[in-house]
């Protein structure tokens, strides 16, 4: 595999939990497992020694769906579009004795360099 030559140390791969699921029952050609999981304070849970982020956005693995991301992410930035707006929903619960909180936050992102992360598709029904 040459994946080491590829991958710099910003390298990371996204995807979901029931993709984890999957690649957690998943082992390489000499039967070692593709999932390694956190070994707390010596090293962080990875895939193929990559280490990973979950997205529940990101499709499930499936016929022509981007169901994983790899690339340096430091390229996608993230900008807080307003401050957040907290409202405090105190007729509502008056009831129960509670009190709500209802709060607001917008942001928006966009990628610095389009090369910087690449999909994973999975591959088209046969016959289909």
């Amino acid at each position: 595999m040459i994946l080491h030559i590829v991958a710099g140390p910003k390298f990371r791969l996204a995807f979901n939990d029931n993709t984890l699921k999957l690649i957690s029952e998943m082992e390489d050609g000499q039967g070692r497992p593709l999932w390694l999981p956190d070994i707390v304070g010596v090293a962080p849970a990875s895939v193929l020694n990559v280490p990973y982020v979950i997205d529940q956005e990101i499709d499930d693995i499936g016929a022509g769906k981007k169901f994983m991301f790899c690339g340096d992410f430091d390229r996608f930035i993230i900008r807080r579009v307003r401050y957040m707006i907290l409202k405090r929903l105190v007729e509502r619960y008056a009831e129960y004795d509670q009190t709500g909180f209802l709060a607001f936050h917008r942001f928006d992102c966009i990628l610095e360099d389009t090369s910087a992360i690449k999909a994973l598709v999975g591959k088209g029904s046969v016959g289909g």
